[in-house]
């Protein structure tokens, strides 16, 4: 399962990746196992093993971003029966941008940051 992030800007940010998981059904078959691995633009980044009728919730946090897309795959680990199965994926982005001393009227400059997100229910 592939799933692309298109981001509003290419600059360098950070992202927040949250991954709901529940495995709500038992298998015909009591040796199948669910295990996921997560890769975010081709690299690991977590595996997963779901357990019936539980929520399993994975944070990946920071990853960085550099391009104007996340590229993140789903895939069945090699120990895995099953596929890959998600029940909602949250990605939120933080830009760092930096106020200058001149502008808003405020007095001195500062930090702030821009924060964009997205929820996925699947």
């Amino acid at each position: 399962m592939i799933l692309t992030l298109d981001l509003q800007d290419g600059t360098p940010q950070a992202a927040f990746l949250a991954f709901y998981f529940t495995e709500s059904t038992a298998s015909c078959d009591p040796d199948d196992i669910r295990i996921i691995d997560i890769h975010i633009n081709g690299q690991i980044m977590k595996t997963v093993s779901l357990d019936l009728a539980k929520c399993t919730v994975i944070t990946l946090y920071p990853i960085s971003v550099v391009g104007p897309t996340i590229n993140i795959t789903l895939g069945p680990n090699q120990k895995s029966t099953l596929p890959p199965l998600i029940g909602a994926m949250e990605a939120f982005t933080r830009k760092d941008v930096q106020e200058t001393s001149g502008s808003g009227g405020g007095g001195g400059g500062g930090r702030h940051w821009i924060i964009s997100s997205l929820y996925i229910a699947f």
